[in-house]
């Protein structure tokens, strides 16, 4: 996919792999949707470097685990652009600790943000893709969506999670022409890691090739970075 002019939602892009991705999808042409939860300062800053470089962006909020507030955040992008062509749901939160430490509310927090809000947001969006006919959707899992690790137990539940609907929905929609694929990048450098990793550039890099359609993947893969 040609990214010039495309319309591109980015979840959680106010900082970290989110607005790596942002950035780079804008210089590669397209209208970045720079989605934001509570970060609305950072959310701007990540447009004002675009728009610096003459892209296009906007930050809007919405709580990604709040279906409403991910229906008014696509209502407003269909207002102001008219489709959306690329949904990248790289929102995520993790609560690092043994299981039997996590508490009821940490558990609700991982799986409304990492696989709720992320399938709620893609059954919103996924009606505008049908009807033109085309579209690209990027999910964000990890490495602990393939392999278990300790005091990850609720994130690594999400992530496996992420795969098993990209796989599985890929297939249904295939012919609406919209494809599917998973990314599923190992520690990187951001506020949920400490900063330890790799560089959230170098994951990015990555995103943005599996969104222009590059890494040679069917629909309902994913690939892996570390």
């Amino acid at each position: 996919m040609d990214l010039k002019n495309k319309i591109i939602l980015i979840t959680g892009a106010s900082r970290g792999i989110g607005a790596a991705t942002a950035a780079l999808a804008a210089q590669e042409g397209a209208k970045v949707v720079v989605n934001y939860n509570k970060n609305k300062k950072e959310a701007e800053k990540v447009v004002q470097l675009i728009e610096k470089e003459d892209g296009e962006a906007i930050a809007l909020q919405a709580d990604v685990a709040n279906r409403e507030e991910s229906k008014r955040m696509i209502d407003e992008v269909i207002k102001k652009w008219g489709r959306i062509d690329v949904l990248i749901n790289n929102a995520g939160v993790l609560a690092y600790k043994d299981f039997e430490e996590t508490s009821p509310q940490e558990i609700d927090w991982q799986i409304d943000v990492n696989i709720r809000g992320l399938i709620h947001l893609t059954h919103i969006i996924l009606p505008i893709m049908q009807k033109q006919k085309d579209g690209v959707i990027v999910n964000i899992s990890s490495g602990a969506g393939r392999q278990g690790f300790p005091g990850y137990a609720v994130y690594c539940a999400t992530k496996f999670a992420v795969l098993g609907f990209t796989q599985a929905l890929a297939q249904e929609v295939e012919k609406d022409n919209i494809r599917i694929y998973a990314v599923c990048p190992g520690t990187t450098a951001t506020d949920m890691t400490g900063h330890a990793g790799m560089s959230a550039e170098k994951v990015a890099r990555k995103i943005i090739e599996c969104v222009k359609e590059e890494l040679g993947l069917s629909p309902g893969d994913d690939t892996e970075i570390y």
